[in-house]
């Protein structure tokens, strides 16, 4: 159950990821609001990636939690990159 409250607190904040970086775009803040939205979304693959294959090669049983902790700190990083870009967008002072 926890997993599935992060990865739908991970998927809605990508979602609103893309609003806040074409807000932010329409701030001029156009590289940084793609390099963050880009960089969080990379974290989310990652993750993705990481759960297949922790579930495919059975990682829990040869590493114990760690597998977990990985997938959940790359989850917690793209999550902080997300908050990030919110905060960024709303410090723009518009003309």
């Amino acid at each position: 159950m926890f997993y599935f409250t992060i990865s739908s607190l991970v998927a809605i904040s990508a979602v609103v990821a893309v609003f806040v970086a074409k807000k932010a775009m329409k701030r001029g803040l156009t590289y940084s609001a793609m390099s963050a939205t880009v960089w969080a979304l990379v974290f989310i693959a990652i993750s993705r990636v990481w759960h297949t294959l922790r579930e495919l090669l059975n990682l829990e049983v040869q590493m114990g939690d760690l597998p977990e902790i990985i997938e959940y700190t790359l989850l917690f990083i793209a999550f902080i990159v997300f908050v990030w870009l919110a905060n960024k967008t709303n410090s723009i002072k518009t003309s």
